[in-house]
């Protein structure tokens, strides 16, 4: 494939010249170890875009409030389904859902946490919302790595204000958040990318 793979978009080689590449991919070529190695690096999010930090909205259309319902996986989605219809911008990845009186609950696809001083904070879906598999996990390994975290109503200016900002599903894990609206976040913050590197751990060995 002349074109290359996706990975090949995103690499980087680190060698004194190109004539020291080539040597080395001779070597390579006739199984050998290269007499004059290099370095091949390969940015991760370029091959596959969900390890990419992500730009979200707020979604104008709110979560409907059901106590009876707040927490569990149903097949009422129609809220996430209209809301994730209000944009068709690339550049814009998720949506936060809120309450009808403005409180974020999480986004269209995904559970929120964001960290604050040290401590992590989800909100409680005491009203809405449904509590994913990942988001317990984190919550729980949070805790036995001695994190505090917290399950409480959250407010956009308290959301603005954290340190970081993450969402999680069982498709992709963990994706730190880098904007919203005019907010931008270093992504991913320190915190985020130290559960992310736990959880990926976790996965690996369940799966192995």
């Amino acid at each position: 494939n002349s074109r290359g793979g996706p990975q090949h978009r995103g690499t980087v080689h680190i060698c004194p010249d190109f004539d020291t590449l080539e040597r080395a991919y001779d070597d390579a070529k006739y199984g050998r170890p290269s007499q004059t190695p290099i370095l091949e690096c390969t940015f991760a999010t370029t091959a596959d875009d969900t390890l990419a930090p992500v730009a979200v909205r707020w979604c104008a259309h709110p979560l409907s409030e059901n106590p009876r319902l707040a927490g569990l996986k149903h097949l009422n989605r129609l809220d996430q389904v209209l809301a994730r219809a209000e944009w068709d911008d690339p550049d814009l990845q998720e949506g936060l859902m809120c309450l009808p009186d403005g409180t974020p609950v999480e986004a269209t696809a995904a559970n929120l946490f964001l960290v604050r001083d040290g401590r992590l904070h989800t909100p409680r879906l005491d009203r809405a919302g449904i509590a994913g598999i990942v988001r317990g996990v984190l919550i729980g390994r949070a805790r036995q790595l001695g994190l505090e975290v917290l399950e409480a109503r959250v407010d956009r200016d308290e959301l603005l204000a954290a340190d970081e900002l993450f969402l999680c599903n069982s498709v992709y894990g963990l994706r730190p958040v880098r904007a919203l609206g005019e907010r931008r976040w270093p992504a991913p913050g320190p915190l985020t990318q130290y559960l992310a590197e736990d959880f990926e751990t976790l996965r690996r060995a369940e799966a192995a």
